[in-house]
């Protein structure tokens, strides 16, 4: 009969970091083929009105080996310009958390530098508040 505390790994209980107690997860990826040296816009959302989305996470891939770059753009303003090879996780921490407002539209445009075609993968997570909680 077990007994005592749950065993988590190395006694570290997880916690769940919460905003709201009505916050929705929010997911969104997009896959497709870049041309060489082309670029494409990726996983466009624009939040709707009376709610706050929180983006938490951005992940990007792709097959090949090679020098991309991944532009997150929230609402006509370039937020970030990466650098990558084939993967790229970029988490926001708590006190970095991007929050995008209502009516905003943001996208992510990967870059293909090399000369041949290559598939590519983006992934956002993050929650959506709603604004008038």
């Amino acid at each position: 009969m077990a007994s005592g505390r749950k065993d988590y790994r190395a006694e570290v209980i997880p916690v769940k970091t919460v905003y709201k107690t009505d916050q929705n997860r929010f997911f969104l990826s997009e896959e497709g083929s870049i041309a060489g040296a082309g670029s494409d816009d990726f996983c466009t959302y624009t939040v709707p009105v009376g709610y706050t989305l929180y983006l938490r996470e951005l992940f990007v891939s792709c097959r090949l080996p090679g020098i991309n770059y991944t532009q997150l753009n929230v609402g006509g303003v370039d937020v970030f310009y990466i650098q990558m090879d084939v993967q790229l996780q970029h988490i926001f921490s708590d006190d970095a958390v991007l929050t995008v407002a209502a009516g905003a539209t943001f996208f992510v445009s990967l870059f293909n530098n090399d000369s041949v075609s290559d598939y590519f993968y983006a992934y956002l997570a993050g929650f959506l508040i709603p604004t008038d909680f």
